[in-house]
């Protein structure tokens, strides 16, 4: 009763219960002795039975005992000394007791009455009981100075006292009940809401799901009901690879708590990444009767680790294609720079070749670290654009003024797509010369990669549901093969199958950032279904309510 675990009002209507037998204590003592100061000792004790279950009710409601009943209480017990040690009469002693027992009951009542969260018949047989043990205790300790009572009196008064713990245990039962019941409830409806799966698997004496919350239907299209009809339905959510694992976390067989992290199955087939914590409750036997466990889905945590994975991956990728890149005109550089300075290459022909070579490398070197310069400001947002307001005719005639001659002058027969009339109503926000070297690098490719068939077939037009922009450069070269194709805008990347061809595998993937800036789409097609490759990237419309690219 009196642990630190109890609850305070407990132990206050446990003390007041102490108090009151110390009061028949006092009582018998009178009745064997006839002494007086028993009675007064009474008087005393019966004073802070009642204070104490004044303070118990109180305490039921979680307020703070006022400092003045203290004070009260400290005043009167001073009171009783001097009347002890000087002898006064019993009147001028139990007169202000009385009065104060009173007092003590009245607030009782009120605390009873208007704040006690307990039922109204519980409520009206409270009040009743605490009135009449008040009441009557206060006028039988009183009626004891002018009479002798009997035998029966004090009996009513034990009775009284005992309907009154009585009824102090049973509101005090039940209102731990409600508590109980509240907690319960709170607890149930945290679990039953939360997105995370929680299970209880009873092992003895059977094995059997004791509880499975209803997220489980959320995180895997099963409900509850399964896993309580099938103890063995958690075999149906992982493969093979991961069984013995699991099965051996659901038969207790791992340490007291265990973590992993596998793909989980759905009833619809489709998998994600599950993270399973494992808690096995073991009895006094340290034999284990149950496991409990936690569910939850870290598929974004997941394929945001192997994201960080494949980039570290195409990082060393990189790294390595780069030094490749560099090595081979720098080996050949260094080569040249050594024979001419150690005389092999001797004659004015030969120095002159060499300087040539040594020449064309290192402008292919600048070319390359520009190309990564470029690439490294664009996606770290650091590339400045100047973003204008065009036509869109503007710049289909800028495209054409600045490229068409290069590809006449290499023989190639163009052939022009567009139409002027309706392109001409519609606005676009470009940075021109970004957009040209898009254009121009398409081109490029188009002319290296299509030697044997010298066509290139170019349209500017709109999109079906003229929103975007759209430029397509066609030509009849050589192809892309399917397997390359989701590639080619990647860094470095390069065609085995035209690996006579020279290029550096940026030019590319420097159009895809630059066509992303302006808040479009590049692609490439290529299939059997017709020869060469073909080549478009879009720009939004720019309208009243458009929206500019995003500043870089």
């Amino acid at each position: 009763m009196f642990s630190h675990k109890q609850e305070t009002v407990l132990k206050f209507w446990g003390f007041s219960w102490i108090a009151y037998s110390v009061s028949l204590l006092c009582l018998v003592f009178f009745l064997n002795t006839q002494s007086i100061l028993f009675l007064e000792l009474r008087k005393v004790v019966d004073m802070f039975n009642l204070l104490l279950l004044l303070f118990g009710s109180y305490a039921f409601i979680h307020i703070k005992i006022p400092a003045y009943w203290y004070r009260f209480s400290l005043y009167l017990v001073l009171l009783a000394i001097i009347c002890m040690i000087y002898g006064f009469d019993l009147y001028a002693f139990y007169l202000p007791i009385s009065v104060y027992q009173i007092i003590i009951t009245a607030f009782t009542i009120y605390i009873i009455a208007k704040y006690w969260n307990i039922s109204s018949a519980e409520k009206m047989i409270s009040l009743l009981v605490f009135l009449i043990w008040g009441i009557g205790k206060t006028v039988l300790s009183f009626a004891a100075i002018f009479s002798h009572l009997s035998d029966n009196t004090y009996v009513i008064e034990i009775i009284l006292s005992n309907v009154v713990n009585f009824c102090i245990l049973t509101i005090y039962i039940e209102y731990m009940s409600s508590k109980s019941g509240l907690a319960d409830a709170l607890y149930r409806t945290v679990v039953d809401n939360a997105k995370d799966a929680i299970f209880y698997y009873r092992l003895k004496p059977y094995e059997a799901f004791e509880y499975v919350s209803p997220s489980i239907d959320t995180l895997t299209g099963y409900h509850p009901s399964d896993f309580y009809n099938n103890p063995r339905l958690y075999v149906q959510l992982v493969t093979d690879h991961y069984f013995d694992i699991v099965d051996d976390a659901f038969h207790g067989n791992i340490a007291h708590t265990d973590k992993h992290i596998i793909p989980i199955i759905r009833k619809n087939g489709e998998t994600f990444w599950g993270e399973i914590n494992f808690t096995v409750l073991k009895d006094e036997k340290e034999q284990p009767f149950a496991v409990e466990g936690i569910l939850r889905d870290i598929s974004m945590l997941k394929y945001a680790e192997l994201t960080q994975i494949n980039e570290k991956e195409n990082r060393n990728k990189q790294l390595s294609y780069i030094s490749h890149e560099l090595r081979t005109p720098v080996t050949l550089i260094a080569g040249y720079l050594t024979a001419i300075e150690d005389g092999t290459l001797s004659s004015e022909n030969e120095r002159n070749e060499a300087m040539k070579i040594i020449t064309s490398k290192t402008m292919l070197l600048k070319n390359l670290i520009d190309d990564l310069d470029q690439l490294s400001r664009m996606e770290t947002h650091q590339f400045t654009f100047d973003f204008i307001t065009y036509t869109i005719t503007d710049i289909m005639d800028y495209l054409i003024r600045e490229n068409l001659a290069d590809i006449e002058a290499s023989g190639f027969e163009v052939e022009l797509i567009a139409d002027s009339n309706k392109l001409q109503k519609h606005w676009i926000i470009a940075d021109q010369n970004r957009i040209n070297q898009v254009f121009s690098n398409i081109l490029v490719n188009a002319i290296k990669y299509s030697a044997d068939h010298k066509k290139i077939v170019i349209s500017f037009d709109l999109d079906p549901s003229e929103e975007n922009f759209v430029v397509s450069v066609r030509d009849y070269g050589i192809g892309i093969p399917p397997d390359k194709l989701p590639y080619i805008f990647d860094r470095f990347f390069r065609d085995s199958n035209a690996s006579a061809i020279k290029g550096r595998g940026l030019g590319l993937t420097i159009c895809k950032e630059i066509i992303i800036a302006h808040g479009g789409k590049i692609t490439a097609v290529s299939n059997p279904d017709f020869a060469g490759s073909k080549f478009i990237f879009t720009i939004p419309l720019y309208n009243e309510a458009g929206n500019m690219p995003p500043p870089s």
